[in-house]
């Protein structure tokens, strides 16, 4: 994965070394910077998704960015089916991830 960033990044910086000192302007270098890495960065590794539960999972996270899509469909015939079904899927989901969660942590506790 490094390597990969590595050339990445290094491709996009091709054309600063090429500019003279002439015309280089700080500010405009910084936030090429500051792009080309953050920008590099979530292309390599993805979004960051943050769990406030801990029992949320990767499918439930999936879910709910598919909600999300359809979210701005939702006022169609289709779309609204399609979200409807998708938001009850993700109640569906919540539920029986904390109950499962639940489950496991009073079997943890017992064995304690």
């Amino acid at each position: 994965m490094l390597e990969t960033f590595q050339a990445i990044i290094g491709g996009r910086f091709a054309p600063l070394t090429i500019m003279s000192n002439e015309d280089t302007d700080i500010d405009s270098m910084i936030t090429t910077f500051n792009t080309a890495v953050t920008e590099t960065a979530s292309d390599i590794l993805g979004k960051h998704r943050q769990k406030t539960k801990p029992w949320i999972t990767e499918e439930i996270l999936d879910l709910y960015n598919r909600r999300r899509e359809l979210r701005k469909k939702r006022f169609e015939p289709e779309g609204s089916e399609k979200y409807k079904e998708v938001n009850n899927n993700i109640k569906r989901c919540m539920k029986k991830a904390k109950e499962n969660w639940i489950e496991n942590s009073v079997v943890r506790l017992k064995k304690i």
